[in-house]
């Protein structure tokens, strides 16, 4: 079921750029996620983690998109979209912290739906399923202890849900573009906690802000 759904996903990011290029767009954005990460209980147990304070760790978003209009207010955009440098950060005590970052590769494929359209605006709403791999580490880092640093593997692979909000502007030879957008991912990346022994550790819930150019074909 899996591979069925992201071989669609592909499938339709290939119509996407060609048709494109009969009527339609390309960009780039440059973003900040604002998240809010969840571990799950299981591996707060398995870690110890029950006593520390957790703080999110943002990192940044780059993303390369095309779309193409059906209508003036209707449109599908497929994306690439990378985050890196999220995750979570926390203090058992001034001696004994714990870092969990890692980066995404999410493919999102959003319908559009215009509200504003005309030549210099344009302004709506966007959503879709989108498609997460993802690949970290979680480290346990003791600065005045004896005892060695712990190193765990973080893998994800799995969809979600990302819905928001779109503003273009029209300067001279191309958009200037503004993307809010909430993100959701339906299952826990994993942790590995031993050869044996894995499980669920963080859930992603965020939103990310990004501004960017695109080029009308």
């Amino acid at each position: 079921m899996k591979k069925l759904i992201g071989l669609l996903i592909f499938s339709l990011i290939i119509l996407v750029s060609v048709q494109s290029q009969v009527n339609g767009a390309a960009g780039i954005r440059f973003g900040f996620p604002i998240g809010f990460h969840e571990i799950q209980n299981d591996s707060k147990n398995w870690l110890s983690l029950n006593s520390m304070k957790e703080k999110t760790a943002y990192g940044f978003n780059i993303s390369a998109y095309t779309f193409y209009s059906f209508t003036g207010f209707l449109s599908l955009q497929a994306e690439l979209s990378l985050t890196a440098g999220m995750g979570i950060k926390g203090e058992f005590d001034k001696d004994h912290y714990a870092n969990a970052t890692y980066t995404c590769l999410d493919i999102p494929v959003l319908l559009k739906i215009h509200f504003v359209n005309n030549p210099g605006n344009q302004f709506g709403v966007m959503g879709g399923p989108l498609f997460t791999t993802a690949l970290g580490k979680f480290r346990i880092r003791y600065t005045n202890y004896s005892d060695p640093d712990e190193e765990y593997d973080i893998k994800a692979s799995h969809f979600g849900m990302t819905f928001g909000l779109f503003y273009s502007h029209f300067i001279e030879m191309a958009n200037i573009v503004l993307d809010l957008r909430y993100i959701h991912d339906f299952k826990s990346s994993q942790i590995n906690i031993s050869k044996s022994v894995s499980g669920d550790f963080i859930k992603r819930r965020g939103i990310i802000i990004s501004v960017g150019v695109e080029f009308a074909f």
